[in-house]
């Protein structure tokens, strides 16, 4: 987002703007916030003081605010660096399709605008339109200055096409242009992570932290475990992403109860109780409890780093987490007894998400599943219930969800299911820590940890993946799935799988 040059005022507010805008870029943002306030006291037809209002508001995470000013702006006087800026908060707000008008807007205003065609990119790509938004880098680089923000781009909607050497060149360029820059180096530890290069590939995502898309960090007074012996010391580990993420990385705790030292856990609710049945945290911590008194910390997610985990050395026993046996007694006894296949279907992830578009599917994939004979499905998707109403074809599919309080739930209700299927979302990784039977569909370019070209998975050895190819759609996956539901869903094997619930 650029504050770009305000454009002369003859109103007494101009008088105001140099320092307004020393305030705003020393990042002083309430005080130059108050003297744009002041400004408008002066002129309230000052269309550049509604703009850079507009801008401080969305570096405050105030989106809503700064759609409202920048609009205001737009109503006093057009401008391409308006339309950009607003088409930049409409993404933030993970509006891909109005960015995109916004941004079309600024490009009849100003054709040459190289940033407005990265942006022009950004919100096709967030919407699925690989090939737009390549054309849109490309015209980007072909206008130029080429920067590092335009070669990152590019070489995220290279990744998603499959590109990935070109998308490893755009991202060591961009570096090149700027070493400094976090974001060339954590996209191509993505790629690393991808090719199964475990080693090096955590070491680079460890610059996430300081990435643009990554997670932010939050503030330990305590110094970052080195993976020394901890010889009598209190380790705090502490989740930092998605559900998903911790279930994950969570398998390689266990090890270091041999270290000597106490053992902390500090994570989301939701999962709170499914870690402390693990039995290798002396203490669960929910998230926005105080903490305990601790030595060191760390993040869940660089306990690979740290412990130097590898293909050759990650163990793939499962389960490694359980459910409680009064839970799985409990939905024993709701589902009651059944001769045919029980599949838990989920099919979206977190809507907030920056991929989303690609790893969720749409629901009504999953009706040809339905007319397999001996099955019965269930959602597994929390919330799905006046979603499923919608299609009237998957009427035959059982939704408990409402009753699942956090994953404990989920984890005991899976003890009951037969096969699992669904997308790469929480859900996946709780069937896999688990080690039930899970089909998961995924998009051609997924996220690293399913690696590539492979149908199995060595986080989780109970997975089988269904990859789509380049071009390929969601139907055309499921037709396959479909084909190994009918082979799976025989007598002898529903049978066979039957013995196997609620262990």
């Amino acid at each position: 987002m650029s504050s770009g040059s305000p454009s002369p005022s003859p109103s007494p507010a101009r008088a105001l703007l140099d320092e307004a805008l020393r305030l705003h870029q020393s990042d002083q943002r309430a005080e130059a916030e108050a003297m744009y306030f002041r400004m408008l006291e002066l002129d309230i037809g000052y269309a550049d003081a509604w703009h850079l209002l507009g801008l401080v508001e969305s570096q405050t995470n105030r989106p809503e605010l700064a759609l409202l000013h920048i609009r205001q702006a737009l109503k006093l006087r057009p401008s391409a660096l308006y339309w950009t800026n607003l088409g930049a908060v409409y993404s933030a707000l993970n509006r891909p399709a109005d960015s995109e008008r916004a941004v079309r807007e600024a490009l009849k205003l100003k054709p040459d605008s190289a940033d407005s065609y990265v942006h022009l990119s950004v919100a096709s790509r967030r919407q699925g339109k690989l090939d737009q938004a390549l054309e849109a880098c490309d015209e980007a680089v072909r206008r130029g200055p080429v920067n590092p923000g335009m070669l990152l781009e590019r070489g995220a909607v290279q990744r998603l096409l499959g590109r990935a050497e070109e998308a490893e060149a755009s991202f060591a360029e961009a570096s090149r242009l700027d070493p400094e820059h976090p974001d060339g180096y954590f996209n191509r530890s993505l790629l690393k992570l991808a090719r199964g290069e475990l080693r090096e590939g955590l070491k680079d995502y460890e610059w996430r932290w300081k990435s643009s898309t990554g997670p932010r960090h939050e503030a330990f007074n305590q110094p970052r475990w080195d993976g020394s012996p901890l010889a009598g010391r209190t380790l705090l580990l502490h989740d930092e992403q998605g559900f998903g993420d911790s279930i994950q990385f969570v398998r390689l705790a266990p090890q270091l109860r041999a270290g000597g030292g106490r053992l902390l856990l500090e994570c989301h609710d939701a999962i709170a109780t499914l870690m402390e049945q693990m039995g290798c945290f002396d203490q669960v911590i929910r998230k926005g409890q105080p903490l305990p008194p601790h030595d060191i910390q760390l993040p869940l997610m660089s306990l690979g780093t740290v412990l130097d985990v590898t293909l050759d050395t990650l163990s793939a026993e499962v389960p490694y987490l359980s459910a409680a046996p009064a839970d799985i007694d409990r939905w024993r006894g709701r589902l009651g007894a059944t001769d045919s296949l029980r599949i838990g279907i989920f099919w979206r992830g977190n809507p907030a998400h920056q991929e989303d578009i690609y790893r969720s599917i749409p629901l009504t994939n999953f009706e040809r599943l339905l007319s397999v004979p001996g099955t019965r499905f269930y959602s597994l998707q929390k919330g799905a219930g006046s979603e499923l109403q919608q299609y009237p074809a998957l009427e035959r599919v059982i939704d408990w969800s409402h009753e699942f309080v956090d994953f404990r739930d989920t984890a005991a209700f899976m003890t009951q299911m037969d096969l699992m299927i669904g997308c790469d979302s929480a859900p996946i990784h709780l069937a896999g820590a688990l080690g039930r039977r899970a089909w998961l569909a995924l998009p051609p370019v997924p996220d690293w940890r399913w690696l590539l070209d492979r149908d199995d998975s060595p986080w989780y050895p109970t997975l089988r993946l269904f990859r789509r190819a380049q071009r390929e759609n969601w139907d055309t996956l499921f037709a396959r799935i479909e084909a190994a539901l009918r082979d799976l869903a025989q007598p002898a094997s529903i049978a066979r799988l039957a013995t196997t619930r609620g262990s």
